[in-house]
């Protein structure tokens, strides 16, 4: 198993240099595509007879395109500086919902740590992609620059959540030289727990060897 498309987040009103080129580097080293996305609403939320519309004028959904393909030109210039295989992908949206919508092409998606400041009707919310993507996130704080994963550490819980996670990551056990499995038990529980490492231990064996 391998990532044959990674996506990531840009932010419209940032320029997150580190992330890109940390993004473009993982798409090297998978051999996968790399597609950038940033998202901005076309006007303001308004509401009006109580119910939400947006007040949008043609000036303002110029000003929106433009920003955003300003923002792509950005793009390609960092990521492919280091990356052949890019693509653009500008969205009149918002940027949440945009992003939990187009991940359908991702098998991994890289967004930034924090939610952005200002207006929640235009900035990303991570909590709420990693709920709504359906995809593998890889959440990148800020000032990180590479990301090697030589001693990857699983905090096992035996629940479906735990189990596909393992399940999504296996590229990066791939990569990995050490891979560390611990559980946090009750008391009394410590021979089932380690009878679920052992079996966690088996099947990366089997998958990465």
């Amino acid at each position: 198993m391998s990532y044959a498309t990674l996506m990531v987040y840009v932010e419209s009103d940032r320029m997150p240099v580190e992330r890109v080129r940390l993004a473009a580097h993982l798409a090297i080293k998978f051999n996968a595509a790399l597609i950038g996305l940033s998202a901005l609403p076309i006007g303001g939320p308004v509401v009006a007879g109580g119910v939400l519309v947006a007040d949008t004028s043609p000036t303002d959904l110029k000003e929106v395109r433009a920003k955003l393909a300003d923002k792509g030109n950005w793009f390609r210039n960092i990521a492919g500086a280091v990356h052949r295989n890019v693509e653009w992908r500008p969205m009149l949206d918002v940027p949440t919902v945009a992003l939990a919508r187009e991940a359908r092409v991702a098998d991994l998606v890289v967004v930034g740590q924090h939610a952005a400041s200002g207006d929640v009707y235009s900035a990303l919310d991570p909590g709420r992609v990693v709920l709504w993507t359906g995809r593998p996130m890889l959440v990148v704080p800020e000032g990180v620059t590479v990301l090697r994963a030589d001693h990857i550490v699983i905090g096992w819980k035996d629940t479906r959540e735990a189990r596909r996670v393992v399940r999504d990551s296996l590229p990066f056990f791939q990569e990995a030289t050490r891979v560390t499995i611990v559980e946090i038990c009750a008391s009394g529980e410590e021979s089932a727990a380690r009878e679920r490492m052992d079996d966690v231990a088996r099947y990366l064996n089997r998958h990465v060897g």
